[in-house]
């Protein structure tokens, strides 16, 4: 954290402290320090919140340290009686999802169906269908700025019937955390 030269024109940073660590680390951090913490924003849990150190709070006299908005969840699809899950860091799609190309196509031979493939996108902004986009609110803070990494499709046949299975894996842009949903539809 303390390396980076891009620090001098960030302007905004958000950031979920999990620990009080977390909460020391930025105190320790020179760049942060040296702009009195103006343009951070650290999402805090209420537990956390409250133990946010005085000299810390001096220290960065301009950083924003804000209550968890805890919202509730959006629903799965697929299970209209559990959240969708939630994550901090990716579920499905690669840890280094951002330097991968906006939409890279994998396929895979299907587990269901021999001789059928199922395909996956994966990239730092694959982008949601229109019909999609009822699953891209954040489930974390309920923020509709987000961004699909991850989006998956497979079908089941049988003599009567079609089974579609999808999955999306999407970024919050605004308090950087995964949200995960999926979406199943026979016909």
């Amino acid at each position: 954290m303390t390396l980076p030269s891009w620090w001098s024109s960030l302007t905004r940073w958000t950031h979920r402290v999990r620990t009080l660590e977390g909460l020391h680390a930025l105190g320790r951090c020179g760049p942060v320090v040296a702009r009195g913490g103006r343009g951070v924003v650290a999402f805090c849990e209420a537990s956390l919140l409250e133990l946010v150190p005085p000299e810390l709070r001096r220290a960065l006299p301009h950083a924003e340290f804000t209550l968890l908005p805890t919202p509730p969840r959006p629903f799965d699809p697929e299970d209209f009686h559990k959240d969708a899950e939630v994550s901090v860091t990716p579920v499905l799609a690669p840890m280094n999802f951002r330097s991968l190309p906006p939409r890279t196509r994998t396929d895979r031979p299907s587990t269901q169906n021999s001789g059928t493939t199922d395909s996956s996108y994966v990239g730092s902004g694959v982008p949601f269908e229109e019909h999609e986009s009822r699953f891209s609110s954040c489930g974390w803070c309920g923020g509709a700025d987000t961004r699909c990494i991850f989006e998956n499709g497979s079908s089941l046949y049988s003599h009567y019937e079609t089974t579609t299975y999808a999955s999306w894996e999407y970024e919050c842009l605004g308090c950087g955390l995964f949200s995960h949903t999926r979406n199943s539809h026979t016909s």
